[in-house]
């Protein structure tokens, strides 16, 4: 069955709400606690666009090796989607 402009997401339910049909980690709890966890990451880096709270640096650096944390962890689902494009799976 061919993919419409909708992509062939009407197709047919994935086997998890919010996730792709083709997971490559065996894991759905990965997903969501990835998904959980950018929101967070994001919130508390917002930390640092402010500048009044700027003065306390062992705080700046951990908001910021959060972000790192953060940016790591999303590049490995970046692979998976690129991954999955490559090879055509659903």
């Amino acid at each position: 069955r061919g993919k419409g402009v909708d992509g062939g997401w009407l197709n047919r339910p994935p086997k998890y709400p919010f996730l792709r049909h083709t997971l490559i980690y065996s894991r759905p709890e990965a997903y969501y606690f990835a998904i959980v966890s950018n929101f967070a990451l994001r919130a508390s880096w917002t930390y640092k666009l402010s500048p009044h709270l700027r003065h306390n640096s062992g705080t700046i650096l951990l908001v910021t090796a959060l972000e790192i944390t953060r940016r790591f962890q999303w590049s490995l689902f970046r692979v998976e989607k690129a991954y999955l494009q490559i090879t055509h799976l659903p």
